[in-house]
C-alpha cells in the first residue's frame, strides 16, 4: 500500500486487533469511530506482529507508543491513537460521512503528480529502514514460530500453556542467527 501512487484511506470502524491492526499500517491516512479500540495483541496468541508490526509501526509512531502496544498487548483507545499520530481523526455515528467527504475534498484539490511524487519521496526516506525492519521481521516469526504457541491458543481461551521461555533458547538463537537473506559466498 505504501508503494501504490493513490493515497490509501482506511477507516477502521470500531477497531481492529492481530493481523488487522497490522494491516492498517500501510494506509497513508487511519481513520476511525471516536469509540475505536485497536490492540495488536499478536503475542496473546502465540504469534508475534512480523507482518510489518514491528517495524513499520515504529516508523509510524514514536517507539514508546509501539513498545508499549506490542509488549503489552492492551487495547488502545482512540485518544492515544490521535495522540501518536497512528490516527488522522475520529468520527461519530452522525458525522462519519461529513468526515469522509472533507477529506476527500482536501485530497482531490491537491495536484495528483505531485501529490504521487511527494507519497513517493516520502516512502523513499524511510525505505532502508522498512527494509531492515521487514528482515528483522522475517527472523523474529520464523524464531516465534518455533514454540509452535500460536498452535495451542483459542481466542475464547482465558489462559493458555504457553512453552517456558527457557525450553526454547537455543532454538530461538539458531533460528535468528540465520540470515536467509545474506548472500552466502562459495569456494
Amino acid at each position: 500500500m505504501m508503494q501504490l501512487p493513490q493515497t490509501v484511506i482506511i477507516d477502521l470502524g470500531n477497531g481492529s486487533e492481530t493481523l488487522g491492526s497490522e494491516f492498517t499500517l500501510g494506509a497513508d491516512i487511519r481513520i476511525a469511530s471516536e469509540d475505536t479500540q485497536v490492540s495488536f495483541n499478536h503475542c496473546r496468541y502465540g504469534l508475534v506482529p512480523a507482518a510489518g508490526g514491528m517495524s513499520m509501526l515504529t516508523t509510524l509512531v514514536a517507539p514508546v507508543f509501539a513498545r508499549s502496544w506490542v509488549l503489552s498487548g492492551n487495547i488502545v483507545e482512540a485518544d492515544t491513537l490521535i495522540q501518536s499520530g497512528f490516527l488522522r481523526e475520529t468520527y461519530n455515528k452522525t458525522n462519519r460521512s461529513e468526515v469522509i467527504e472533507k477529506m476527500l475534498t482536501q485530497i482531490s484539490k491537491i495536484a495528483p503528480i505531485q501529490r504521487i511524487q511527494a507519497k513517493l519521496g516520502l516512502f523513499e526516506s524511510l525505505r532502508s529502514q522498512f527494509e531492515n525492519g521487514i528482515i528483522m521481521d522475517r527472523k523474529v516469526a520464523k524464531a516465534s514460530m518455533v514454540s509452535e504457541d500460536w498452535r495451542n491458543k483459542r481466542s475464547e481461551e482465558t489462559h493458555t500453556e504457553f512453552m517456558p521461555a527457557k525450553s526454547m533458547s537455543y532454538a530461538v538463537k539458531l533460528s535468528l542467527i540465520k540470515n536467509d537473506e545474506s548472500p552466502t559466498l562459495e569456494h
